[in-house]
């Protein structure tokens, strides 16, 4: 129950309660005797939580938006050791990092095609939905990328935490450069609705208000 409302507070920008929650987690867990899951929350509250990862690479494991791509390729390398037919890791996790390694290499289109493999599972594990969206933003597809966050924006997932709040976002700036004012306006002001009580000093909340005010 904890774990589900730090996650709630992610999605609604409030990231001082956030890492408090999974720190009160981590305690729980602790004296369960889970180690295992006390690493995992603990790593969860010290993440940055809203990390703008448009240049580097988006956000890939809920709730942090920047991970090392690297690092987390070996990880699922080496969960496909054991588990070489595992439909999620060959056809979700796999090609994701792998595509925001080509996004850090600025190879947008490769990272597209990489993605495909993905599609189906894109409500289920949101994070290559968001990815798809940034390539797709980072080669100029204006009206591609918005579909993608927008596919975001429309199917709210439970645990979704900051790929939702974020989705917001990566729609607004899509539309924007597509010249639809309105429609970046629009969800711009859905973000900053659904972030009415959030810690003010997230970057990506600064960011977003300027945005905002230059399409007014």
């Amino acid at each position: 129950v904890v774990n589900e409302l730090a996650v709630q507070a992610i999605t609604l920008g409030q990231r001082g309660k956030a890492r408090e929650l999974f720190q009160r987690a981590a305690s729980l867990a602790a004296a369960r005797n889970r180690p295992e899951l006390v690493a995992v929350l603990k790593e969860a509250g010290a993440a940055d939580l809203y990390g703008d990862c448009q240049a580097t690479g988006p956000l890939l494991s809920n709730p942090r938006p920047c991970a090392d791509p690297q690092a987390e390729l070996k990880v699922v390398e080496s969960a496909l050791v054991e588990r070489p037919a595992d439909t999620i890791l060959n056809s979700v996790e796999l090609p994701r990092w792998r595509a925001v390694i080509e996004l850090r290499r600025n190879r947008p289109d490769d990272a597209i095609d990489l993605l495909a493999a993905a599609a189906p599972y894109d409500f289920r594990y949101p994070g290559s939905a968001y990815v798809r969206g940034q390539a797709y933003l980072r080669s100029g597809k204006w009206l591609e990328a918005a579909s993608e966050f927008q596919k975001l924006v429309n199917h709210k997932g439970l645990t979704w935490g900051a790929w939702y709040s974020l989705a917001h976002v990566g729609l607004a700036r899509a539309a924007a450069r597509a010249g639809d004012t309105a429609r970046a306006k629009k969800a711009y002001e859905d973000f900053l609705d659904l972030w009415n009580g959030a810690d003010p000093d997230i970057t990506i909340l600064i960011d977003a208000r300027k945005a905002y005010s230059a399409l007014r």
